[in-house]
Protein backbone atom coordinates (compact mmCIF):
# COMPACT_ATOMS: atom_id res chain seq x y z
CA UNK A 1 0.00 0.00 0.00
CA UNK A 2 1.52 3.76 -0.82
CA UNK A 3 1.81 5.60 1.98
CA UNK A 4 -0.06 9.01 2.55
CA UNK A 5 -3.49 8.13 0.73
CA UNK A 6 -6.27 9.09 1.85
CA UNK A 7 -10.04 8.85 2.21
CA UNK A 8 -12.64 11.00 2.48
CA UNK A 9 -16.15 10.25 3.74
CA UNK A 10 -18.72 11.92 3.17
CA UNK A 11 -20.78 11.90 6.21
CA UNK A 12 -23.79 14.60 7.49
CA UNK A 13 -23.82 16.44 10.13
CA UNK A 14 -26.97 14.87 11.35
CA UNK A 15 -24.59 12.28 12.38
CA UNK A 16 -24.20 14.49 15.70
CA UNK A 17 -27.49 16.45 16.17
CA UNK A 18 -30.67 14.76 14.86
CA UNK A 19 -34.18 16.18 14.25
CA UNK A 20 -37.03 14.94 14.54
CA UNK A 21 -38.48 12.13 12.78
CA UNK A 22 -34.70 11.23 10.85
CA UNK A 23 -33.57 8.33 13.43
CA UNK A 24 -32.48 6.13 11.17
CA UNK A 25 -30.61 8.19 8.81
CA UNK A 26 -28.51 10.15 11.64
CA UNK A 27 -28.28 6.33 12.86
CA UNK A 28 -26.25 5.59 9.67
CA UNK A 29 -24.35 8.75 9.74
CA UNK A 30 -22.95 8.54 13.05
CA UNK A 31 -22.08 5.49 12.23
CA UNK A 32 -20.66 6.25 9.25
CA UNK A 33 -18.36 8.22 11.31
CA UNK A 34 -17.83 6.13 14.08
CA UNK A 35 -16.38 3.67 11.44
CA UNK A 36 -14.22 6.55 9.98
CA UNK A 37 -12.60 6.88 13.47
CA UNK A 38 -12.38 3.83 13.84
CA UNK A 39 -10.40 3.05 10.71
CA UNK A 40 -8.34 5.97 11.08
CA UNK A 41 -6.76 4.65 14.20
CA UNK A 42 -6.06 1.24 12.43
CA UNK A 43 -4.77 2.78 9.37
CA UNK A 44 -2.16 5.08 11.24
CA UNK A 45 1.31 2.15 10.57
CA UNK A 46 0.46 3.16 6.67
CA UNK A 47 0.09 6.43 6.76
CA UNK A 48 -3.44 6.34 5.44
CA UNK A 49 -5.64 9.53 5.97
CA UNK A 50 -8.92 9.27 6.86
CA UNK A 51 -11.63 12.25 6.76
CA UNK A 52 -15.17 12.77 7.58
CA UNK A 53 -16.50 15.81 5.61
CA UNK A 54 -19.92 16.49 7.87
CA UNK A 55 -21.89 17.84 5.29
CA UNK A 56 -25.11 20.06 6.21
CA UNK A 57 -28.17 19.86 3.47
CA UNK A 58 -27.33 20.60 -0.22
CA UNK A 59 -29.12 23.02 -2.04
CA UNK A 60 -30.62 20.99 -4.95
CA UNK A 61 -33.60 20.22 -7.12
CA UNK A 62 -35.15 17.78 -4.82
CA UNK A 63 -35.10 20.43 -2.35
CA UNK A 64 -37.73 22.77 -4.22
CA UNK A 65 -39.79 20.14 -4.93
CA UNK A 66 -39.32 18.25 -1.39
CA UNK A 67 -42.71 19.01 0.17
CA UNK A 68 -44.63 17.58 -3.36
CA UNK A 69 -42.24 14.29 -2.79
CA UNK A 70 -43.60 13.44 0.62
CA UNK A 71 -47.46 14.03 -0.25
CA UNK A 72 -47.23 11.62 -3.17
CA UNK A 73 -45.86 9.32 -0.71
CA UNK A 74 -48.37 9.78 1.54
CA UNK A 75 -51.14 9.09 -1.15
CA UNK A 76 -49.35 5.79 -2.46
CA UNK A 77 -49.79 4.36 1.27
CA UNK A 78 -52.72 2.31 1.51
CA UNK A 79 -56.08 4.03 2.97
CA UNK A 80 -55.74 2.37 6.01
CA UNK A 81 -52.31 3.58 7.12
CA UNK A 82 -53.47 7.08 5.39
CA UNK A 83 -56.36 7.35 8.35
CA UNK A 84 -54.30 6.12 10.95
CA UNK A 85 -52.05 8.89 10.24
CA UNK A 86 -54.66 11.57 9.93
CA UNK A 87 -54.24 14.50 7.12
CA UNK A 88 -53.46 17.61 9.82
CA UNK A 89 -50.59 15.28 11.00
CA UNK A 90 -48.81 14.82 8.17
CA UNK A 91 -49.14 17.64 6.88
CA UNK A 92 -48.12 19.32 9.90
CA UNK A 93 -45.17 16.96 9.42
CA UNK A 94 -44.11 17.56 5.75
CA UNK A 95 -44.29 21.51 6.57
CA UNK A 96 -42.14 20.70 9.62
CA UNK A 97 -39.29 19.02 7.43
CA UNK A 98 -39.88 21.44 4.65
CA UNK A 99 -39.19 24.80 6.35
CA UNK A 100 -36.42 23.25 8.72
CA UNK A 101 -33.60 24.94 9.11
CA UNK A 102 -31.34 22.31 7.84
CA UNK A 103 -33.00 22.49 4.56
CA UNK A 104 -33.93 26.59 4.72
CA UNK A 105 -29.82 27.11 5.54
CA UNK A 106 -28.67 24.54 2.61
CA UNK A 107 -25.00 24.67 1.43
CA UNK A 108 -24.40 24.63 -2.36
CA UNK A 109 -22.74 21.69 -3.79
CA UNK A 110 -19.94 23.50 -4.84
CA UNK A 111 -18.96 24.12 -1.57
CA UNK A 112 -18.54 20.08 -0.55
CA UNK A 113 -16.59 20.27 -4.00
CA UNK A 114 -13.77 22.21 -2.58
CA UNK A 115 -14.04 20.60 0.51
CA UNK A 116 -13.11 16.82 -1.11
CA UNK A 117 -10.51 18.26 -3.46
CA UNK A 118 -9.18 19.40 -0.67
CA UNK A 119 -9.13 16.37 1.58
CA UNK A 120 -7.62 14.52 -1.56
CA UNK A 121 -4.71 16.75 -3.17
CA UNK A 122 -4.01 17.97 0.94
CA UNK A 123 -0.82 16.23 2.13
CA UNK A 124 -2.17 16.33 5.35
CA UNK A 125 -5.87 16.73 5.54
CA UNK A 126 -7.73 17.36 8.69
CA UNK A 127 -10.05 15.27 10.70
CA UNK A 128 -12.90 16.62 10.12
CA UNK A 129 -14.61 19.39 7.66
Amino acid sequence: MKQYCRVGNICSASGFFVLPNTSTYSVAKYTLESFSNCLRHEMTPWVLYISIIESSALKISMNEVYASILQDVRKQLSTDIQQRWEIDFSNNLIIQKVNSPYITHAAYPDKIVQVVRHVVMNKNPRICY
